[in-house]
């Protein structure tokens, strides 16, 4: 909980240096809200509603598409389903294919790495085994 709020704490002293630029401020904003989904939803909400309003004066649906789906998260967690559903219609369908794919091999990218850290077994000398023989 504490490395949570100092990375939260970090990112927002980042947010007020004047010099940046709108995609950096959109970076930022989205950070912050993915740190506070799971913590507190209306500054999620916050934060991923300041990455909507930098996307469309970037004139970008693909970075404002992206932080739909962010808001869809947050919504259906809080469960407001409606407002969930009405968000994730407003995507673009060929951005929604684009963030599936990505979401879908990250999701395999890591099911390989526990796969492979399952795989390793401790021998007793304390040094890791991979089954691999050279």
């Amino acid at each position: 909980m504490e490395q949570k709020e100092e990375r939260i704490d970090s990112l927002k002293q980042l947010l007020h240096h004047s010099s940046l630029t709108l995609r950096q401020q959109f970076i930022l904003n989205k950070a912050l809200g993915a740190e506070y989904e799971l913590f507190v939803s209306d500054s999620a909400m916050k934060y991923f509603d300041n990455s909507l309003l930098i996307a469309d004066s970037l004139r970008s649906v693909p970075l404002a598409d992206e932080v739909r789906l962010c808001q869809t998260s947050v919504l259906s967690i809080s469960g407001m389903y409606k407002e969930a559903w009405e968000t994730l219609h407003g995507i673009d369908r060929a951005c929604f294919l684009f963030f599936m794919i990505v979401g879908a091999s990250y999701i395999l990218f890591l099911l390989i790495i526990l796969t492979i850290a399952l795989m390793q077994q401790t021998i007793p000398n304390g040094k890791m085994h991979t089954g691999i023989h050279c």
